[in-house]
Parts: structure tokens; C-alpha cells; sequence
């Protein structure tokens, strides 16, 4: 996300965290507050989250495959391997 004021450099921020710990729910907030979202967010899912996830599908893409790369994933949280 990034506000851009005037003749004031943009600034980018970032919010990080663990799925389901709210990272939705604060970059929305921003939204709100005059932050500009990435394009291409995660889509609404039906039962789920109806109002739409609001983090970056590429982000979130590149997040789990460097995860399966590590041979791990969000939901079976295992230690890294010394190899990875």
C-alpha cells in the first residue's frame, strides 16, 4: 500500500503476519484511511469471506511457493530443514 501527499515521496507499507492473525482486516483498515491497495487482491470466497480478502494475490502466490519449496505450508507449520 502507499500514500502518495503533494510533493511528499510515496511511502510504501507494508503489513506482515501469520494467516488468520488479521493482516485482511488491518490492510483494509488502511484502505479506509487513504492508503491505495495493490492491484489484483485475493478474491471474495463464499462462506468464507464474502467482503473480500484484501492482500495481493502475487504476494500471496510467491509467499506459498516459497513455502512449498521449504516443503512445508501455512496450515502444517514444521521446522525449515538445514538443507533448505
Amino acid at each position: 500500500m502507499s500514500i502518495a501527499s503533494g510533493n511528499r515521496p510515496t511511502r510504501l507499507i507494508v503489513v506482515a503476519g501469520m494467516h488468520r492473525s488479521g493482516t485482511s482486516a488491518v490492510a483494509r483498515t488502511l484502505n479506509l484511511l487513504g492508503c491505495a491497495l495493490p492491484g489484483g487482491l485475493l478474491p471474495p470466497v463464499s462462506g468464507d469471506n464474502e467482503a473480500g480478502f484484501w492482500e495481493s494475490r502475487k504476494v500471496t502466490d510467491i509467499h506459498d511457493r516459497a513455502l512449498s519449496s521449504a516443503g512445508i505450508s501455512w496450515d502444517v507449520p514444521r521446522p525449515l530443514s538445514s538443507a533448505w
